[in-house]
């Protein structure tokens, strides 16, 4: 196990958290530019999910294919990441639904259908919670909220909680104040009259209980999930309670498998090493060479120039750029 890279992270943040600088985030802005640079794609989002979601019936056909096109905007979101471009955020334009039908070829590893499937089959608890363990503020935010409202608006929850940091992480990971400023920002100080539309929901779901945003200490521990049950019982029997756990981002899927350079034909339940407190799901582009339970097939989706096998020596390129993604379930 290689947890080098989590460990000295862990204590570079820890620092930057020190007593004195305990309410600065020093990456505030830098969060504020990328939510200025995504509007855009945000407007076209929102856009097309007020009209749909104001409707509430649809055909089991037509809410499978709803479900799994805003699951993988929410994937997709993921590609922005201020930590790996150096805080320099990305001008986002283009068109969020196109994207989505175009870089589906770069999913290496499937499981959408059967996460709706267990969505379908979800038991009766009481009350329904799904939780979102987030990974990116801005535009990713905006995705998982979308995802979030879907879950919401057709009953698969009662209750979203999204799970942030407890401390400014990684440069563009969400804090509670992160995400109270997104859901302002979005009623305040957006022209787009869609935008505000979906603020006005979304601040009324935070009101009312049915979006919570809980920030835990434990997920900016150099722990992976595997420990979680000894390490933090009470949070683990906290999501033990959830129906679905959905884990955003690369650092969340290399704290899950822990941090193990697996072979490609491992289960993603195998590598998980036990840690199942309720159905788990992955949405993660590969921005590391810690990956499991790819398909067979996966090298002919790879693009020739992406196989570069002298990139930082022993990774190859595909695995780090961002390009392509998993969508994983254990269940």
């Amino acid at each position: 196990m290689n947890l080098t890279y989590i460990l000295i992270n862990y204590v570079k943040y820890i620092c930057l958290n020190r007593k004195m600088l305990k309410d600065y985030d020093p990456f505030k802005q830098l969060k504020y530019k990328a939510f200025d640079e995504s509007e855009i794609t945000m407007i076209a989002i929102a856009e097309f999910l007020n009209p749909v979601f104001s409707k509430k019936e649809l055909d089991n056909k037509n809410l499978k294919t709803l479900f799994i096109q805003i699951l993988k905007i929410s994937l997709w979101g993921n590609r922005f990441d201020l930590s790996l471009n150096i805080g320099k955020s990305k001008n986002i334009t283009e068109d969020p639904l196109e994207a989505v039908v175009f870089l589906d070829k770069y999913i290496l590893t499937d499981h959408s259908d059967e996460i709706w499937n267990t969505l379908n089959a979800l038991n009766d608890k009481n009350p329904k919670i799904i939780d979102i363990i987030l990974d990116n503020s801005a535009y990713e935010l905006f995705t998982d909220m979308c995802l979030a409202d879907f879950f919401i608006t057709y009953g698969f929850a009662e209750t979203v909680v999204f799970h942030g940091k407890s401390i400014p992480w990684y440069v563009s990971d969400v804090t509670k104040p992160d995400f109270e400023h997104f859901l302002n920002r979005l009623v305040k100080e957006c022209a787009s009259s869609a935008l505000q539309q979906i603020g006005n929901r979304w601040n009324n779901y935070y009101k009312t209980g049915k979006f919570v945003i809980e920030c835990e200490e434990f997920w900016t521990l150099p722990h992976c999930y595997s420990t979680m049950a000894t390490e933090d019982s009470k949070l683990y029997k906290k999501l033990a309670c959830s129906q679905l756990l959905i884990f955003k981002g690369d650092l969340n899927y290399r704290k899950l498998i822990g941090d193990i350079n697996w072979s490609s034909s491992t289960t993603f339940k195998s590598a998980l090493c036990q840690f199942q407190p309720t159905a788990v799901v992955a949405l993660r582009t590969l921005k590391c060479d810690c990956v499991c339970d790819l398909n067979c097939d996966y090298e002919t989706k790879i693009d020739e120039t992406d196989k570069d096998d002298n990139y930082l020596c022993s990774t190859n390129y595909w695995q780090v750029n961002g390009k392509y993604a998993v969508v994983h379930l254990s269940k």
